[in-house]
């Protein structure tokens, strides 16, 4: 019997096209990846922001967590589904960031139809978790 793939987190690149598409399709217009102020020293990358600059994800990588160490909100895997929302600054004023921790969306890296479930777990999670931060700025109205 073969052992599975270790799962590794979601490329970067895939899951900000994932979160773009999930911004389209609720009528968002999205805009190029932005560097935001979280704090006086530290800069965010928001992978994908709205088109008003207000409403942004960040998919942070382990460099990426690294990089800005404390200045990052803690996040323990014992939160459940609790979304990270920061407020970050940039031309555009402040914007709302939802920040993903890769760790929380795992792919293993073998391709086929027999192993597509890990993929679609992780993009449906992915999805969802954008999908309630988008809700929660429209209730919170931040647009």
């Amino acid at each position: 019997m073969r052992a599975p793939h270790p799962a590794q987190p979601l490329d970067e690149q895939r899951a900000a096209a994932w979160i773009a598409q999930t911004f389209r399709s609720e009528g968002h217009t999205t805009g190029p990846a932005t560097d935001l102020a979280l704090s006086a020293r530290a800069t965010l990358r928001a992978d994908v922001i709205d088109g008003s600059g207000k409403l942004g994800v960040a998919y942070l990588t382990r460099p990426e967590r690294a990089r800005l160490g404390r200045e990052l909100p803690v996040h323990h895997e014992d939160q459940g589904d609790q979304l990270v929302i920061v407020a970050a600054h940039g031309v555009s004023g402040t914007a709302h960031v939802l920040v993903l921790y890769d760790y929380d969306y795992l792919d293993d890296e073998e391709r086929g139809p027999h192993r597509e479930q890990t993929s679609i777990t992780s993009k449906l999670k992915l999805r969802r978790d954008v999908l309630d931060f988008l809700t929660c700025a429209k209730t919170e109205c931040w647009r």
